[in-house]
């Protein structure tokens, strides 16, 4: 009735006109890991729906300071598909 799931995943970015404040072009690259459970309930009063967890951390970081940083997501959900 559930699952346990992570994902890792890259992004590169090169940004072609130069910031107006330091008057050149921003690159950055981000990095994210998520992990993850789902549960299906089979049965009782939540019988089809689906609870979802997760937690995601991310990191980027930029030639220019203003653009770096670090975030920690936790997201919890219950949805139901018809």
């Amino acid at each position: 009735g559930g699952d346990l799931f992570g994902r890792l995943s890259y992004r590169h970015a090169e940004f072609k006109a130069p910031e107006i404040l330091y008057g050149f072009e921003r690159h950055e690259n981000e990095n994210r890991i998520e992990l993850g459970a789902n549960h299906r309930f089979q049965s009782g009063w939540l019988e089809k729906w689906q609870w979802a967890n997760s937690v995601t951390y991310i990191r980027n970081g930029s030639n220019i300071g203003l653009y770096d940083y670090r975030r920690t997501l936790f997201v919890t959900s219950l949805g139901r598909s018809y």
